[in-house]
């Protein structure tokens, strides 16, 4: 024999517990239409996390390029500790990630300084043939064309394409490992075009990944701002290069 009323107060207590799982503003429903369409006052509150800790990690990377440009730091330092030194926080943060909040925007802020010592010679180098300015505004357009590309396009449509990205990523890395000593021209326009292509398109995948899961609740907004930080390095990488090369 079952009793009405306790299985009510039993569904009223599940609807309790989901409520209190569900951050604030969250939607869940899989509504249609773009994907800024979709976005929730949580969603672009992390979105609005997100961006900030990336330009604070753009900026500290700026600090420590500087740091190894204009001070004596780049004579005591050669230029391959930082290049390997900056994997110590990447992969910590990447596999495994600390609970304790503070502790993880310490690894993110240590890593996106020692990167920007590590790309030290390569702002010298473009700083010097007068294309840094171009370089750097090349990349902002290209993280905010293919970020708004992503926003306009319907919601998650490019989520699908991380399985596929990730693929070409392992095999770009691939390729970079064999031109190390097999150097050749085609494996080094790979490298520079085809990477540039995949970073770019990246940002878009990442950009409706990140917001999909904001809008399950899972969003971190240091490992997403790292993310982009990536895709923001590898791009300026390439277009540095591309631009340093034309005489």
């Amino acid at each position: 024999m079952r009793v009405q009323g306790r299985d009510n107060n039993n569904n009223n207590n599940n609807d309790y517990l989901r409520q209190q799982n569900v951050p604030t503003g969250y939607d869940g429903s899989s509504s249609g239409g773009s994907q800024a369409d979709s976005l929730t006052p949580y969603v672009r509150r992390h979105l609005g996390q997100v961006y900030g800790l990336l330009t604070l990690g753009v900026i500290s990377a700026g600090l420590g390029a500087t740091l190894m440009i204009a001070t004596p730091l780049c004579k005591v330092i050669p230029p391959l500790v930082p290049m390997i030194g900056g994997f110590i926080p990447l992969l910590w943060l990447s596999f495994a990630p600390p609970a304790n909040p503070n502790l993880k925007l310490a690894l993110f802020f240590a890593f996106t300084t020692i990167e920007g010592m590590a790309l030290a010679p390569l702002i010298l180098m473009t700083s010097m043939k007068g294309v840094l300015v171009t370089s750097l505004l090349l990349t902002g357009a290209i993280f905010c064309g293919f970020s708004a590309a992503a926003y306009l396009a319907p919601r998650a449509s490019m989520v699908a394409w991380q399985g596929p990205l990730f693929g070409a990523l392992i095999g770009l890395v691939g390729i970079s490992v064999v031109n190390i000593f097999w150097p050749s021209a085609i494996a080094h326009s790979i490298i520079l075009y085809g990477g540039l292509a995949l970073f770019s398109i990246m940002i878009a995948s990442d950009t409706q990944a990140m917001i999909e899961r904001a809008r399950c609740g899972a969003g971190d907004h240091v490992q997403d701002a790292l993310q982009m930080f990536l895709n923001v390095v590898n791009i300026f990488v390439r277009i540095a290069q591309i631009m340093g090369s034309q005489d």
